[in-house]
C-alpha cells in the first residue's frame, strides 16, 4: 500500500511540474520541429564605382547548406545603355564558400589613372525566413540577357530583382523598392541605396571588405 501511495505522489508531482513549465513557456519543441535554417542575402558595394555614384554586387546563401554561396554582379563597362542579348551587359556569377565569396569581391580591381585599385569596398547582409536559390538563378539569367540602362536596368535594380527572386519575403517588403524612385530620388544612386535604403529596411551593419 505504501508503494502505491508513493507512486501516486510521484506521478502527481511530475504532472504538476510539467504544468508549471508549460505555463512558464519553458518547454520547447524538439530540434527537428523548430524553425528551418535561415536564408541570407548580401549586397556588396563599390563606393567609387560609376563616378562615385556607386556600384552594387549581390550574394545569397544556398538555404540548408552550411557554407554555400552564390554571388555575382553586372559590370556593364560604363555604358549608358546596352541592348539585350546573351550577356551583353558583362554579368557574372560564381559559387563558393563565404570566405571565397568575400575574397573574390576583394580581389576585383579597376583602373584609376595609371594604377589599379580594389573595386568593391563594403558589404552588408540580412537573414531571410526563406530562400530559393533556383528561382534566384532564373532571375539572374533573365537579368544577364535583358541589356542595361543606367536609369532603370542597372547593377542596383538587377541585384534587387535577383535577391527578391531568392526571397518571397523580400519581394513583398515595401522598404526595398526597385528604382527608379521618386519618393527617395537620392536612392537611385547605388551608394545611397546601400547606406540609407538598407538602413531603412533594418539590414545588418556595413562592413569593410
Amino acid at each position: 500500500m505504501g508503494n502505491i501511495r508513493t507512486q501516486v505522489l510521484r506521478a502527481t508531482a511530475s504532472v504538476a511540474g510539467a504544468l508549471v513549465l508549460l505555463a512558464a513557456g519553458a518547454v520547447t519543441a524538439p530540434v527537428q520541429a523548430q524553425a528551418a535554417p535561415l536564408g541570407k542575402v548580401c549586397m556588396i558595394n563599390s563606393v567609387d564605382g560609376a563616378q562615385t555614384l556607386g556600384h552594387i554586387g549581390w550574394a545569397f546563401k544556398v538555404r540548408g547548406d552550411r557554407d554555400h554561396w552564390i554571388y555575382g554582379a553586372t559590370e556593364a563597362s560604363g555604358d549608358f545603355e546596352i541592348k539585350p542579348g546573351p550577356n551583353t551587359n558583362s554579368s557574372w556569377i560564381k559559387a563558393g564558400s563565404w570566405n571565397q565569396m568575400l575574397g573574390y569581391f576583394r580581389g576585383l580591381k579597376v583602373k584609376q589613372g595609371d594604377h589599379w585599385v580594389q573595386e568593391y569596398s563594403h558589404w552588408r547582409c540580412e537573414d531571410t525566413r526563406d530562400g530559393d536559390a533556383g528561382k534566384a538563378q532564373e532571375v539572374y539569367r533573365h537579368e544577364r540577357d535583358n541589356g542595361y540602362n543606367v536609369l532603370d536596368n542597372n547593377c542596383l535594380t538587377k541585384s534587387l530583382k535577383i535577391l527578391k527572386g531568392y526571397s518571397a519575403v523580400l519581394a513583398r517588403d515595401p522598404r526595398l523598392p526597385i528604382p527608379p524612385l521618386y519618393r527617395h530620388p537620392s536612392w537611385n544612386a547605388p551608394n545611397n541605396y546601400f547606406r540609407e535604403g538598407l538602413d531603412q529596411a533594418h539590414w545588418e551593419s556595413i562592413h569593410r571588405l
